[in-house]
């Protein structure tokens, strides 16, 4: 099992296309024991791409993969405000660096 794998969250996680984002974010799980996601290049995000980012931590955390999250986003964070989860979902769950 491989320590650490870097992962470019994708630019655009919407309801349009999270089955191919899906697919990227829980493969980086397989077979690492840390992910490192880096949101620098993150525009858009809907309530469906929230619903992922929340199943890809309880994975991480079933399977043991510690989670990192790189470079604050304020799209996220807006998304994270108009949800009701201001400062709760990527703080708390994953540190930031």
């Amino acid at each position: 099992m491989q320590e650490q794998h870097f992962l470019a969250v994708p630019a655009e996680m919407t309801i349009a296309n999270i089955g191919q984002c899906q697919v990227i974010l829980m493969s980086a799980l397989r077979t690492v024991c840390e992910v490192c996601f880096d949101l620098a290049g993150l525009r858009k995000i809907d309530t469906a791409g929230i619903q992922l980012l929340l199943l890809v931590i309880r994975e991480a955390k079933q399977r043991g993969v510690s989670i990192n999250w790189l470079n604050k986003n304020t799209v996220l964070q807006e998304a994270e405000k108009k949800l009701g989860f201001e400062n709760r979902l990527i703080t708390p769950l994953g540190r930031i660096i």
